[in-house]
């Protein structure tokens, strides 16, 4: 059973949005005049004409009610559309709306993986969702090439997502560097020193070192523990914490080189 939609609408609006399912929203003018580039350059260019017949809209009830739920204070919002058509819609419409925008951008982070959520943000201009998107990346497992990402993809271009696998690339490169740089500290001769050095190698290689900064600093002690006395006190007071800040640091240089660049839409 098809659920009934009602059409956001006030009986004291002076403007009348026509839905392309034939449901009207009467609304009021200076609402959409603040919140919308859109609606406000069409109100000046045709005056009051253009507020007293319907204005046809090609987008549906669904839409028009989900948008006017966030121009409007409610108790709730409905659910948010498929991200690949309300996003468009938000930018046809120049709209303006801080709690829309909130909506939007935690659902763009949201996806399934961090590459399809930078894809939308890099495309429709969401900066918060961008970055929080790279970051996600980077901390990801893999690079997400296999996944199915295409529709996302499509709406960037071939250079960026070269770029952003590139960074991706280097910067965990660089933090496996820190890492084997830690082992390499141990000054032990013995068999057992030595042993140890590739044990601890070979453990903070199964680590995933963006996932949790809070964490890795205890997780690489406790891996050190396992050697001898010398060993662990030269790693626990000059190394670990060292590394550990090594790494958040290529993440945040990271996040912010990606955010320097602009997407030109070339292959």
């Amino acid at each position: 059973m098809s659920t009934q939609i009602t059409p956001i609408s006030y009986p004291d609006g002076d403007v009348v949005l026509r839905s392309s399912d034939g449901f009207e929203h009467r609304v009021h003018s200076f609402i959409l005049r603040e919140a919308s580039g859109f609606f406000s350059d069409m109100f000046e260019l045709a005056g009051p004409s253009a507020e007293s017949a319907p204005i046809i809209l090609p987008e549906s009830t669904e839409i028009l009610n989900f948008i006017l739920s966030y121009l409007y204070p409610r108790a709730s919002a409905p659910p948010i559309p498929p991200i690949l058509v309300i996003l468009p819609v938000v930018e046809k419409y120049r709209l303006e709306c801080h709690t829309l925008n909130s909506a939007l951008t935690s659902y763009i982070n949201d996806q399934s993986h961090p590459l399809r959520a930078w894809a939308l943000a890099v495309r429709f201009g969401y900066p918060i969702a961008r970055k929080a998107a790279v970051r996600s990346y980077i901390q990801a497992l893999d690079d997400g090439l296999r996944s199915s990402v295409s529709k996302e993809l499509d709406h960037v271009s071939g250079n960026a997502v070269l770029r952003i696998v590139a960074i991706r690339r280097e910067t965990v490169g660089a933090a496996s560097k820190v890492m084997k740089s830690i082992a390499s500290g141990c000054r032990c001769e013995t068999p057992r020193g030595l042993g140890w050095a590739s044990s601890f190698e070979h453990s903070a290689r199964s680590i995933n070192l963006f996932d949790n900064f809070h964490a890795l600093s205890p997780r690489l002690k406790l891996i050190a523990a396992r050697g001898c006395r010398d060993c662990v006190e030269y790693l626990l007071d000059r190394k670990i914490q060292a590394a550990v800040q090594a790494v958040s640091g290529y993440l945040e240089k990271a996040i912010e080189e990606e955010a320097g660049f602009e997407d030109d839409g070339n292959t």
